[in-house]
């Protein structure tokens, strides 16, 4: 399972993306535990990255992107995020960030 915590002016923003035969992505509370990687950033990085004027892996190295957990569940499934990607395609082309 692997997290993502935006930060929106004080108010998080979180979800839960678990990776397997049956692949998921649901809403979830702050307080959840139990991922095994996080992410966190505030919206401004969130929203610059989805909108292409910043790239994840520059935010990451900037520290705009923090990193918790185990980088090993991130190897384990990493033909999973082409699932994701897919996913999550039709909602970044219909978002509008104006």
């Amino acid at each position: 399972m692997i997290d993502q915590h935006v930060d929106d002016e004080g108010t998080p923003k979180c979800w839960r993306t678990t990776l397997g035969p049956q692949s998921r992505i649901e809403r979830i509370s702050p307080e959840s535990s139990g991922a095994d990687a996080v992410f966190r950033q505030s919206f401004a990085t969130a929203r610059a990255v989805a909108e292409g004027s910043s790239d994840a892996h520059q935010a990451f190295l900037l520290g705009d992107i923090r990193f918790e957990g185990s980088i090993d569940a991130l190897i384990t499934h990493r033909e999973s995020f082409e699932w994701l990607e897919q996913t999550l395609a039709p909602v970044m082309a219909a978002t509008s960030w104006d």
